[in-house]
């Protein structure tokens, strides 16, 4: 059976995307002002996986299809750019510093395997590039979702319980930290805290498809979804609020995801946009602070010219690692996998 296209999600995870990089563009360029909620798009992306994950693969595992198969077709979509990403990381890095430099190839050779080892020095679990750790913890939460999506008895069970006990988890953690912003990632405590942050959302997003909730959900177009989720990232107030955080998360993101997965077809430009958002939010660091030393060096002046064109610059970096390396690449890696006489698998957008 051929799957539909959710084009509005597409174009949502590209601002969700965007709002990532402008945050880190305000951090690494020093911006007196930054999109406070911007951290949030993680949550946003963890729901948006739960339900396109369910939706693509709950079918094909009830068929047959194994734990292992399911681990390799996740991990052809999503490691060819996570190794890009750690090794423009490393280079940075390692560049930018003539001390310590044992220490930093063992980070960089331990984030190729999604190895935290900033946790064991005192630093922050991914050092080298620090958005794998929510790929760290997607990845834990689709193989905890194939171990029991095997299972017809789990995959009929109710959501309710572990929805309720895991938005719980969700407020108890914002209480805790005063905001989501540092869970996943920032010390130990954190990092652990980070398989709460993880499960909501993602179970949230699974139970949207198996409930058929986006069935029956309202139908606005894409760009009104889009620019509400822009919204609530690039949002000036509430700062520091483990309140607006958990309303976020909890309460508008399955929303937004319901209405986004309902939503009829929009412009061209939001698949472009889907396209783009993943190997934009691997690669936009390392290409920033690289571009941050070019332009102190070539005395640009303003941050913001620095971060905008820094932005722009990034996005340009996205298409050429997209177009010339990661489609290629996991085009050759799933003709590898396939068995004879298999159909071939589009490769669309990441989930």
């Amino acid at each position: 059976m051929s799957k539909q296209h959710f084009v509005a999600l597409d174009g949502m995870r590209g601002v969700a995307a965007l709002s990532v990089v402008a945050l880190h563009a305000s951090q690494v360029f020093a911006w007196t002002i930054r999109p406070e909620h911007a951290f949030l798009a993680v949550d946003f992306f963890f729901c948006l996986s739960g339900f396109v994950v369910g939706y693509a693969y709950d079918a094909r595992l009830s068929r047959g299809m194994t734990v292992l198969e399911f681990c390799k077709v996740r991990l052809i979509r999503l490691y060819p750019l996570i190794g890009l990403g750690v090794l423009m990381g490393g280079i940075v890095i390692i560049s930018g510093s003539r001390h310590h430099l044992p220490i930093l190839f063992l980070l960089t050779g331990g984030a190729f395997f999604l190895l935290p080892i900033g946790l064991a020095i005192g630093l922050q679990a991914f050092p080298t590039l620090n958005p794998l750790w929510s790929l760290f913890f997607e990845l834990c939460a689709n193989l905890v979702y194939a171990l029991r999506a095997r299972s017809k008895r789990a995959r009929s069970a109710n959501l309710g319980a572990p929805l309720l006990i895991s938005a719980i988890g969700v407020a108890l953690v914002a209480v805790q930290n005063r905001t989501l912003e540092p869970v996943g990632f920032k010390g130990v405590p954190e990092f652990l805290e980070g398989t709460v942050r993880v499960s909501f959302p993602f179970i949230a997003g699974l139970f949207i498809y198996r409930s058929g909730l986006f069935l029956r959900a309202p139908r606005p177009p894409a760009w009104i979804l889009a620019l509400a989720l822009g919204a609530a990232l690039f949002c000036p107030w509430f700062q520091e609020s483990w309140i607006y955080d958990c309303l976020f998360v909890i309460i508008f993101t399955p929303l937004i995801v319901a209405a986004g997965a309902a939503s009829p077809t929009g412009a061209f430009i939001w698949r472009w946009a889907g396209r783009l958002s993943y190997p934009l939010y691997i690669v936009h660091l390392p290409v920033l602070q690289a571009w941050q030393r070019i332009a102190a060096h070539l005395h640009l002046g303003s941050p913001v010219l620095g971060g905008v064109s820094g932005l722009i610059i990034a996005i340009g970096a996205a298409f050429v690692a997209l177009r010339l390396y990661d489609e290629p690449l996991r085009r050759r890696l799933s003709e590898l996998k396939r068995r004879p006489n298999e159909p071939a698998t589009p490769l669309g957008p990441p989930v």
